[in-house]
């Protein structure tokens, strides 16, 4: 009988529902936290060491680092702009320059910022491969380079807007070195007058003696000044042209001024005079800052 009763008590048990067991809840991993670089940048008042800071960021995060580099970029300075092209293309950014989509545009507003030397500055970034391109090499070779972004200096010849597309025509300058000769040191002048005068009658013999009567008078003037041969960067018409797609009409792009575009090639097309035309999607531009020196 007892074991007929254990045997009952023991499927009684089996059958009987099971009490939940009480446990601690489950911490969830947070959320993560947006980096905001405009807070970031405000701590900092120099570009290099702004700079130096996005790559510090950037070994242990390397999207808020990129974030960081591009407020560096973007703010003004109490000693001016973000120059410092040399060390956005030293190797350190090489990696993000040739793969975030955002790459291309912070190489031409740098280039802008440095005064929209583009034929000067250009090579600097193509040397850590990042794919920025002159309208020149996609004139040459619209095949390959088709698609790609383009880095041009110019300036509004016309715009035209039908519907809702919008046009502008630009003609493409460059800046070129001119030599000038500059007045330095002392100046010198000299000036110098002399005056002399003869009188007398007119008188001969029949021997051949004369006196004479007359005036003359003689002066001279000099100056000279050092000088020295500068170098200066003048603006050109490479006589090179693109017609440009804009996404809306812009009040700001003012006609016979310059600036520093960047744009999608997408081809060539021929003009009245049968000369050949980039076409191209303007994405962003830039007024040119100051010409820097180096």
């Amino acid at each position: 009988m007892k074991t007929i009763a254990l045997v009952l008590l023991c499927a009684a048990c089996a059958g009987a529902p099971l009490e939940p067991v009480a446990t601690s809840p489950t911490k969830l991993a947070p959320a993560p936290r947006s980096f905001d670089a405009r807070s970031w940048v405000g701590d900092y008042v120099n570009a290099a060491e702004c700079e130096t800071a996005a790559r510090r960021l950037h070994n242990d995060e390397p999207q808020p680092g990129w974030e960081a580099l591009k407020a560096c970029v973007e703010k003004q300075y109490p000693r001016g702009s973000f120059t410092y092209l040399n060390l956005v293309t030293g190797g350190f950014w090489d990696e993000d320059l040739q793969t975030r989509p955002d790459a291309a545009r912070l190489v031409a507003r740098i280039i802008a910022l440095r005064g929209g030397d583009v034929e000067g500055d250009l090579p600097a970034a193509q040397k850590c491969r990042a794919p920025v391109f002159s309208l020149a090499a996609a004139l040459r070779q619209p095949d390959v380079y088709k698609g790609r972004w383009l880095v041009l200096r110019g300036r509004l010849a016309d715009l035209r807007s039908e519907g809702n597309v919008h046009t502008a025509l630009l003609n493409e300058s460059a800046l070129r070195s001119a030599e000038r000769e500059v007045k330095v040191g002392r100046r010198f002048k000299q000036e110098n007058e002399s005056q002399h005068s003869a009188a007398g009658d007119v008188r001969s013999t029949r021997y051949g003696d004369a006196a004479a009567k007359g005036e003359s008078s003689s002066s001279s003037k000099s100056t000279w000044s050092e000088v020295k041969s500068t170098w200066d960067n003048e603006k050109v018409v490479t006589g090179r042209q693109a017609l440009g797609r804009l996404q809306q009409a812009d009040p700001f792009l003012e006609p016979n001024k310059d600036f520093v575009f960047l744009a999608r090639f997408d081809g060539v097309r021929n003009n009245d005079q049968g000369d050949e035309v980039a076409v191209v999607s303007i994405s962003s531009y830039f007024e040119p800052g100051p010409l820097l020196i180096e």
